[in-house]
C-alpha cells in the first residue's frame, strides 16, 4: 500500500514515534526525521502494511525494502538507502514538507 507520508505520521503521536526511534528530538523543541531514523521508520512502515511513503508534491518517496528519492539530497538523489554515507539524506530538506512534528521555521539538513 502506498499512502502520504504526512498521513501515516499522522496516525500516531509524537512521543510514540520517538519512543520507537522514528522521530528524533532537537535542540528546538521539535523532532526530525533524520539517519537514526530510516530503519525505525522502515520497521513501522512494515509493521502495518505500507509499501511506499510519498510526498508527491515534493517528488520524494521512501519505500519500505530501502527504494528512496529525494531531489533535496546532497547525495544520491534516487537509489537503495543502503547506498547512502548518511542515511538521513532521505529526509534531506524534507522534514518541513513530509513531518506533522516539524515546527522549525530555519534551514534544516538532515539533521546527521
Amino acid at each position: 500500500m502506498e499512502i502520504d507520508a504526512r498521513k501515516f505520521l499522522r496516525r500516531f503521536r509524537e512521543d510514540g514515534l520517538e519512543a520507537r526511534g522514528v522521530l528524533i528530538p532537537n535542540r528546538r523543541h521539535d523532532y526530525l526525521l533524520n539517519n537514526k531514523s530510516v530503519a525505525p521508520l522502515r520497521d513501522l512502515m512494515n509493521e502495518h502494511n505500507v509499501g511506499r511513503l510519498v510526498a508527491e508534491d515534493r517528488d520524494w518517496f521512501l519505500e519500505e525494502g530501502g527504494k528512496f528519492k529525494n531531489p533535496g539530497s546532497q547525495e544520491i538523489k534516487e537509489g537503495d538507502v543502503r547506498d547512502l554515507e548518511n542515511q538521513g539524506s532521505v529526509f534531506n530538506e524534507q522534514n518541513r514538507h513530509i513531518n506533522p512534528f516539524f515546527k522549525g521555521k530555519s534551514k534544516e539538513s538532515s539533521g546527521d
